[in-house]
């Protein structure tokens, strides 16, 4: 289960979940956590939690969920 914390202008009523890395959040204030997919990544971690997975920049990749970076394609591909 993911830990609660304080969001915006409301943190004194509303508390949302801290997602694990490689995870986000894709509706601001919700409580679920959804892992990056295959070809994106969590640019935010470790110190922030994302609205949601960035795509892989052109010439970089990733091959599996949850990835907090891409890996450079090599030479040629």
């Amino acid at each position: 289960m993911p830990t609660l914390q304080p969001q915006g202008a409301h943190a004194a009523t509303l508390c949302v979940p801290r997602c694990p890395e490689g995870e986000s959040q894709e509706n601001p204030g919700s409580t679920k956590c959804n892992a990056c997919p295959p070809g994106t990544f969590d640019p935010a971690a470790p110190t922030e939690d994302p609205v949601s997975c960035t795509a892989c920049p052109a010439g970089q990749f990733s091959n599996a969920a949850r990835q907090l970076s891409c890996t450079p394609c090599a030479p040629g591909t």
